[in-house]
């Protein structure tokens, strides 16, 4: 699996053939590289990221920092 900083370096890699990595969509139509061949995997479709939040200054956060942090919170009490 190829990671990198950004999606030029990650199509340079794949065209080069080092590996494989998750592109969008659109980027990889857009490319139209005879070089990139899409794997269709199954569940490929789903795709879940770890988050961690974090309110770094507490209660020094200003209103609006504070306000995000509740909101995102409760979304998160209420799906669980």
């Amino acid at each position: 699996r190829v990671t990198v900083d950004n999606f030029d370096h990650a199509f340079h890699a794949i065209e080069q053939g080092a590996g494989f990595c998750r592109l969008p969509a659109h980027l990889v139509a857009a490319r139209k590289s005879d070089k990139i061949k899409v794997l269709e995997i199954e569940h490929s479709h789903q795709y879940q990221v770890a988050l961690h939040l974090t309110l770094p200054k507490g209660a020094k956060s200003g209103p609006a920092t504070q306000a995000l942090y509740r909101t995102l919170l409760k979304s998160v009490e209420t799906r669980a």
